[in-house]
C-alpha cells in the first residue's frame, strides 16, 4: 500500500528476468536468468527499506554459466545486505555475505566468503588475467576470503581500484597443487605465501635448447604489488631428467621479478657429479616467453659424457672433469664456454692419465677449441667442432695428432691381441659432413714389433674426398694399396704385393722360434675383397709364383704356383707344393675357420723339418712318407691316413742318445693315431715300439706307448757306460702321465775319475743347480726298477768295484728320485792314496725329497806289516771315519801310517823334515791332483799318484811316484813305486786266484823279495 504521505509498505513476490535489464547496463553484456524476491518495501519513496529473500536461478554473463543462488536480502539508507549466501556456482558452492555501501562514489563492497570446488577456468580464460596458460579446464578453486574495495566500471578497472583482501586460495588440477595464503593492503601490497606441487615444472620453467622435466615441490612467498610482483622460492626436485639425462635431485633457488628470473643458484646432482648454474633468464613477451639469458656454470666431478648428451647425443666417454661454462643469447643466438679439466678416464674405449678441453658451444655447434689428452709420455692433442642444429646440423671439422704413441697403449686393439709393440706417430684431418666426410689420416710407426720380433717399417694413408677412401701403405715388409667406399656397406679392395724375404716376419706370428732358425721368401700378390659391413663377404685370391724356406742348408721351395682362396667364410688350396732334397708334399683341399675341414696332404718330407717343430728333436736325418685326409668339424676332425718313416736317424734331446735306423709305421684311424710299430738301433742294440693316441680335436686326449730295448749301449752320465735291457710302458693325459717299466743292466761301468775334495767342497758351498725342465715329459710320473748283478763296475781313480744294483727310479723327470741299494763285496777302494780290499761297500737311497745316497764302506789295507781295517759310512758331504790294526794302533798312529808311512812316534824324530815335505804335498795338492789325472788319462794306467816319503831305514825323506796297472783280464795287478828324490823302488804283485784268495809279491826298497798267501772271510 502506498499512503498518501509518500509512505510506503509493500509485501509480495516479484519476478525479474534479467534478459529485460541488459539494455540498462553500462557495457551491454549479455546476461540470462531470473531473480525472484519475495519480502517487503517500506518507509518513505524516497529512501525504502527492503527486506526479504532473494533467488537468482540460471546466471550466466557474458556466454558463462554461473549456476544458481540464494539469500537474505536487506537495504537500509543506501546500505545494501545480502547474507546467509548459499550458492551452486561455476559447478561448486559458495557460502557468505556481501555488503554494498552505496554512499559512497564509486559504491564500497565488503565481501566474506568461503568456495569449495569451483572451476574459474573460463572466467580467467575470458577475461585474460595473466593466468590462462597455467589454469587447466580441470582445474578446481577453494577459498576463505575477505575482501573490501570499490565496486569497478568494467572487467578492466577491476585491479586498477583499490583492494584489501586476506585469506587463502587452493588451486588444484590433474598437474599442479597450489595453495595461496596472506593479504593483500592498501596500495595493494601483496604478502603472499606460495607452497605447491607439480608434476612436471617444464610447465613453468623453459630454459632454451634443452628442456627439464620431473616432478617438483615449491615454497616461496609474493611480495611487491599487484601491478610488480616479485615471487621468491625454492624448487625441489627429487628426479630431474634434462634431454633424457636423469639426476638424482635438482635444487633451485628463484626469484621471479619484472619478468626476469633469477637462478641464485640451480644444483644438479648426478652420482657424485654437481652441476651448479648461476644467472638469469629474462622473458622478453608475457607468459614467460621469449627467453634471453645470461648463465654461468661450476661443475665438479662431472660427466662429460652427461653434458655432452644434453646438447648433442651420448657418446662414449667415460671420465670425471672439473671446471667452469658460461653460456649467454637467446633461442635464436645462443653461445656458451668451458674450461674443463679432465681426470683419469677414456674416450671411445681409449684410456689416458688426464687431459683439457676448452670448449665453446654456439646454438648450432659445439666447438673444441683445443683438446689434449696424456697418457705417461704420450700426448694426443687437436681440435675441431660437431654440428648439432640447423645448417651444420650433421657436419663436423677435426685436427687430432700425436707426436709420440705406444701401440701397447691402444686399448681398443690389445684388448684383442698382445703380439703388437712399437712406437710411432699419427696425424688425422677430416671436413664436411659425417656421412661424407673429408679425411686425411697417416700412421708411421718406425719399427713395428711381432712377438718380440723387429719387422721394420709399418705405414698406412688414408685419403678420403668423394664416394671412395684410398688407403696405402706397408707393414711387414709388404706392400698394399686399395680403397673403401663411403658408404653403409662400405665396399672394399685391397692389394697387397709380396717381395721377396717378404713373409719371413710372418714366421713370428706361428712360431718365434722357427722366425729365428729360418728365412722365408715370397712374390706374389693377394686381393682383398668385400663388404666392411658385411666380414662375410670377404673374399681373397692369392698367387704366390715364388716361396722358399731356407733352414740351415736346407732349402725348401714352391713347385709351381701357390694358389690359395677365400670366399664364403671358407679358405681353399687351390694348388699348394713344395719341393726339396728329400722332401715333395702336395695339399688340396678347404676348411672353414668356424665350420668343417676336408684337407688332404701326401707326398715325402725330410725329416730334418721335424727339428722344427720340437726342441725335443736335436738332430734328424731321413725320410718320411705321409698321406692322409683331414675332415669333418674343425673342433674335433676326422683324420684318415697314415706315415712312414725308412732308415730314418733320431736323436733325443732328453735322452742324449741316437736312434738310428729308425722304421715307422704310423696310421691315422679317425680320432686315433696307430703306431704299428717302430723299429731302430740304440747304441748298437735294438728299439721296438708299439701304441697309440687317442685326440680330440687337434689336441692330444689320452696315450699309451710300449717300448722294448734290447742290448742298448748308453753313455749317460759322463763317465758311465750302460749296456742295458728293458721294457717300458709310456701312457696316461698331457695332464696326468707316467713312465714304469724295468731296466735290466747287463754290463755298466763307470770310469770316470773323481777328485773326492773338490766334489765335498762344491756341496758344502752350494746346492747343484737342476737341469732345464724337460717340455711336455718333465711332469710325468717314473715308475722304473732298475736292477744288474754281473759285469757292474765302478772303475775309476777312487775304486774298482764290482758293484750290484737294485734301484726303482721314483718322481718326475724333472725332479727324478731313487730308492734301493748299490752293494759290492770285492774290489779295491782308494783312502789317502793307499788300496783298501772291500770287504762290503754299500749306497743307499732314501731320501724322499733328493738323490743323496747313504754310503757304507769297510775295507782293508796293509801298511808296513800292520793289518789296517777302516770303515767309512754317511753321505758324500758328512761321513763317519772309523780305523783300527793289527797289531793295535791308535786312530792318529794309524791316520799317521797312511799319510806319511810311519807312525806319529817315528814321524816325530823327523818331524821338521816330514813337515816341511808333507807342507809343501798339502800346498801342492790341487795342481799334483790335476797332473795325475792328466798323465793317467794319456799314459791309459789304473793308478798315478805323487805322495811325501820318509825312509826309516835309509833316513831319508822326499816324494815318491807309484803307478798301478791291471793285467791279464784284470786278474793281475802291478804296483811300481820309485823315490823321485831318492834311488828307492818297490815293485808289488798282487794275482787273483779265486773268490777271497790272492797271492801277493814284494820287492822293498832294499832290494828283498817276499811272498804271501791271503785269504778273506765275511761274516754276515
Amino acid at each position: 500500500m502506498i499512503y498518501g504521505n509518500g509512505t510506503i509498505d509493500l509485501n509480495g513476490d516479484i519476478v525479474l528476468s534479467l534478459t529485460d535489464i541488459t539494455e540498462y547496463l553500462p557495457d551491454q553484456k549479455d546476461l540470462q536468468g531470473r531473480i525472484m524476491f519475495s519480502g517487503g518495501v517500506k518507509g518513505s519513496l524516497a529512501s525504502p527499506e527492503v527486506e526479504g529473500s532473494v533467488i537468482a536461478e540460471d546466471l550466466s554473463y557474458d556466454a558463462i554459466r554461473y549456476g544458481n543462488l540464494k539469500g537474505d536480502i536487506a537495504y537500509k539508507e543506501d546500505l545494501l545486505k545480502l547474507t546467509n549466501l548459499r550458492s551452486e556456482v561455476l559447478d561448486g558452492r559458495i557460502e557468505g555475505g556481501i555488503e554494498m555501501d552505496f554512499r559512497e562514489t564509486p559504491p564500497a563492497y565488503h565481501v566474506v566468503l568461503k568456495g569449495e570446488a569451483l572451476r574459474p577456468y573460463a572466467i580467467i580464460n575470458r577475461y585474460r588475467f595473466g593466468l590462462q596458460q597455467q589454469i587447466r579446464e580441470d582445474g578446481v578453486v577453494s577459498a576463505e576470503i575477505e575482501a573490501r574495495g570499490q565496486v569497478p566500471h568494467d572487467s578492466k578497472e577491476m585491479v586498477r581500484n583499490n583492494l584489501e583482501a586476506k585469506g587463502w586460495v587452493s588451486y588444484k588440477d590433474e598437474v599442479q597443487r597450489l595453495t595461496f595464503s596472506g593479504e593483500i593492503r592498501e596500495g595493494r601490497h601483496i604478502s603472499l605465501g606460495i607452497t605447491g606441487e607439480l608434476t612436471d615444472i617444464a610447465r613453468y620453467v623453459k630454459i632454451p635448447c634443452f628442456s627439464l622435466h620431473g616432478a617438483a615441490s615449491l615454497s616461496g612467498e609474493i611480495s611487491g604489488t599487484m601491478d610488480m610482483p616479485v615471487i621468491n622460492g625454492v624448487v625441489m626436485m627429487s628426479k630431474g631428467v634434462v634431454d633424457d639425462i636423469a639426476f638424482d635431485s635438482i635444487t633451485a633457488d628463484l626469484k621471479l621479478s619484472e619478468d626476469t628470473l633469477y637462478l641464485q643458484p640451480v644444483s644438479f646432482r648426478r652420482g657424485e657429479a654437481l652441476y651448479r648454474i648461476a644467472g638469469n633468464i629474462h622473458f622478453r613477451s608475457p607468459g614467460l616467453k621469449d627467453p634471453s639469458f645470461d648463465l654461468q656454470a661450476e661443475i665438479n666431478q662431472g660427466s662429460p659424457k652427461d653434458v655432452v648428451a644434453i646438447f648433442y647425443r651420448r657418446l662414449p666417454l667415460d671420465m670425471k672433469t672439473d671446471g667452469r661454462l658460461k653460456f649467454t643469447g637467446d633461442a635464436a643466438d645462443f653461445s656458451g664456454t668451458a674450461e674443463l679439466n679432465v681426470s683419469e678416464g677414456s674416450a671411445y674405449g681409449q684410456a689416458f692419465d688426464n687431459g683439457h678441453v676448452a670448449v665453446t658451444l654456439t646454438r648450432d655447434r659445439v666447438i673444441f677449441d683445443s683438446l689434449k689428452a696424456e697418457r705417461g709420455r704420450e700426448s694426443v692433442s687437436g681440435n675441431g667442432w660437431i654440428g648439432f642444429r640447423g645448417e651444420s646440423r650433421g657436419a663436423f671439422h677435426a685436427d687430432i695428432s700425436s707426436g709420440e704413441f705406444s701401440i701397447e697403449n691402444i686399448d681398443l686393439l690389445t684388448e684383442r691381441t698382445t703380439l703388437f709393440k712399437g712406437t710411432g706417430t699419427f696425424k688425422i684431418t677430416g671436413d664436411g659432413k659425417v656421412t661424407d666426410p673429408v679425411i686425411e689420416a697417416s700412421v708411421r710407426i718406425p719399427r713395428f714389433f711381432i712377438k718380440e720380433a723387429d719387422t721394420g717399417l709399418a705405414q698406412i694413408s688414408i685419403s678420403k674426398n668423394g664416394e671412395k677412401a684410398m688407403v696405402a701403405g706397408e707393414a711387414l715388409s709388404l706392400r698394399y694399396e686399395g680403397h673403401v667406399v663411403w658408404d653403409r656397406a662400405a665396399p672394399f679392395s685391397l692389394t697387397i704385393h709380396m717381395e721377396e724375404g717378404s713373409i719371413h716376419p710372418l714366421l713370428s706370428l706361428l712360431r718365434p722360434s722357427i722366425a729365428g732358425e729360418i728365412s722365408a721368401s715370397a712374390a706374389g700378390e693377394v686381393l682383398a675383397e668385400g663388404r666392411l659391413a658385411d666380414l662375410s663377404t670377404l673374399q681373397i685370391k692369392a698367387v704366390l709364383p715364388q716361396v722358399t724356406g731356407l733352414y740351415g742348408d736346407y732349402r725348401v721351395e714352391n713347385d709351381g704356383d701357390i694358389r690359395l682362396s677365400y670366399a664364403e667364410n671358407r679358405l681353399t688350396f687351390d694348388s699348394v707344393r713344395f719341393k726339396g732334397e728329400g722332401t715333395a708334399l702336395g695339399i688340396i683341399g678347404n676348411l672353414a675357420p668356424h665350420g668343417d675341414v676336408n684337407i688332404f696332404v701326401n707326398g715325402e718330407a725330410d725329416l730334418r723339418l721335424l727339428t722344427l717343430l720340437t726342441p725335443e728333436i736335436k738332430y734328424s736325418k731321413g725320410k718320411a712318407f705321409v698321406a692322409f685326409l683331414i675332415s669333418g668339424g674343425m673342433e674335433n676332425p676326422s683324420i684318415q691316413g697314415g706315415l712312414a718313416v725308412k732308415d730314418g736317424t733320431i736323436r733325443s734331446a732328453t735322452l742324449r742318445q741316437t736312434l738310428e735306423g729308425t722304421n715307422i709305421s704310423l696310421f691315422f684311424n679317425g680320432r686315433e693315431i696307430v703306431l704299428e710299430s717302430m723299429t731302430g738301433m740304440v747304441g748298437g742294440g735294438a728299439v721296438n715300439g708299439s701304441g697309440k693316441v687317442a685326440i680330440e680335436g687337434f689336441d692330444v686326449k689320452e696315450f699309451g706307448f710300449a717300448l722294448e730295448v734290447s742290448d742298448a749301449l748308453f753313455r749317460y752320465p759322463e763317465g758311465l757306460e750302460t749296456r742295458i735291457d728293458g721294457t717300458l710302458l709310456f701312457q696316461g693325459t698331457p695332464r696326468s702321465k707316467s713312465l714304469k717299466g724295468e731296466i735290466r743292466i747287463k754290463k755298466a761301468a763307470y770310469e770316470k775319475n773323481l777328485n773326492l775334495r773338490a766334489m765335498v767342497l762344491e756341496l758344502q758351498r752350494k746346492r747343484v743347480k737342476l737341469e732345464q725342465p724337460v717340455p711336455f715329459f718333465g711332469s710325468t710320473d717314473l715308475n722304473i726298477h732298475i736292477g744288474g748283478k754281473k759285469d757292474i763296475w765302478i772303475n775309476n781313480n777312487l775304486a774298482k768295484l764290482p758293484v750290484e744294483v737294485d734301484l726303482v727310479l721314483k718322481g718326475t723327470i724333472d725332479h727324478p728320485l731313487l730308492f734301493g741299494r748299490i752293494e759290492a763285496d770285492d774290489g779295491t777302494f782308494v783312502f789317502s792314496r793307499n788300496p783298501f780290499k772291500v770287504i762290503s761297500a754299500t749306497a743307499d737311497f732314501i731320501s724322499p725329497d733328493t738323490i743323496r745316497p747313504v754310503m757304507d764302506i769297510h775295507s782293508t789295507t796293509e801298511v808296513r806289516g800292520y793289518h789296517i781295517d777302516l770303515r767309512l759310512s754317511g753321505t758324500i758331504e758328512r761321513f763317519n771315519l772309523s780305523l783300527s790294526s793289527e797289531p793295535p794302533l791308535s786312530e792318529t798312529d794309524i791316520l799317521s801310517l797312511l799319510t806319511v808311512g810311519q807312525t806319529a812316534a817315528e814321524a816325530a824324530e823327523t818331524m821338521k823334515e816330514v813337515g816341511t815335505v808333507e807342507a809343501t804335498a798339502f800346498l801342492a795338492a790341487p795342481i799334483q791332483e790335476k797332473i795325475e789325472g792328466t798323465l793317467q788319462d794319456m799314459l791309459k794306467i789304473d793308478r798315478f799318484q805323487v805322495d811325501p816319503y820318509y825312509s826309516s831305514s835309509t833316513a831319508s825323506e822326499g816324494a815318491r811316484l807309484t803307478v798301478g796297472k791291471r793285467l791279464l783280464d784284470e786278474r793281475l795287478y802291478v804296483t811300481y813305486t820309485t823315490g823321485i828324490t831318492t834311488i828307492e823302488e818297490l815293485i808289488k804283485l798282487e794275482y787273483f786266484l779265486g773268490k777271497n784268495v790272492y797271492v801277493v809279491g814284494e820287492r822293498d826298497e832294499q832290494g828283498r823279495m817276499s811272498g804271501d798267501v791271503k785269504f778273506r772271510f765275511e761274516f754276515r
